[in-house]
């Protein structure tokens, strides 16, 4: 994407400058045809995982109702940290395949693909592919963000790596202030032998040049 300007004498300035990166030819080698089987599977994961989630909602609003009268908005209450953790990341699921099938079938990739507007004077509208396909990509960054994160859950299951858990609840604010004064004495550590370094090449260029002088 090139934003510019057209001054009045004729000159042209360049305001503003956007690359987008994308893959146009889908599932051409043994290497993509892979890749689309483990989309295939990753599909299914989602459909069973949006299952188990709504059995696992409809038990927890069967047992609020059980416990009280009637069912009212604070059922949302009962909701905990991974409840609402596997929420949203059911959701950016569904977000990623959702993008997904809109750029596989999208058919302005397709006509660039095939060369569909060569010699003619109308032109593509790359952009929406460039959207989708960044969109694709920042929603799939998202959500392998937030599994890691639920791979803490894992560590209830064990009594023994519970026990990593409650430490890290616990430890928490003190571990969050370590790492904070950690990273300030890190990057001051990296900007002082930076500048130790630039200082170092300075002094060797100026003896150079005084040598080749004299």
């Amino acid at each position: 994407q090139l934003l510019a300007e057209f001054r009045a004498p004729g000159n042209v300035i360049v305001l503003d400058t956007k690359f987008r990166t994308l893959k146009l030819d889908l599932y051409l080698s043994v290497g993509d045809k892979i890749g689309g089987a483990f989309e295939i599977i990753f599909i299914a994961f989602v459909v069973y995982y949006i299952v188990v989630f709504v059995a696992e909602l409809r038990g927890m609003i069967d047992s609020y109702r059980n416990r009280h009268s009637g069912l009212s908005t604070q059922i949302l209450s009962a909701f905990n940290f991974w409840n609402w953790l596997d929420l949203v990341t059911m959701i950016l699921f569904i977000a990623i395949i959702i993008t997904r099938i809109l750029y596989i079938t999208s058919p302005n990739r397709k006509a660039i693909i095939d060369g569909a507007m060569l010699g003619t004077t109308e032109y593509l509208n790359v952009e929406v592919i460039g959207s989708l396909f960044s969109a694709f990509s920042n929603f799939t960054a998202v959500t392998m963000l937030l599994s890691f994160v639920k791979t803490f859950k894992f560590l209830q299951f064990s009594p023994h790596l519970s026990l990593v858990w409650i430490v890290l609840i616990r430890a928490g604010p003190a571990l969050f202030i370590f790492l904070t004064f950690f990273g300030i004495v890190f990057v001051a550590s990296i900007i002082i032998i930076a500048i130790i370094i630039i200082i170092a090449i300075i002094v060797v260029i100026h003896r150079a040049a005084c040598t080749v002088v004299l």
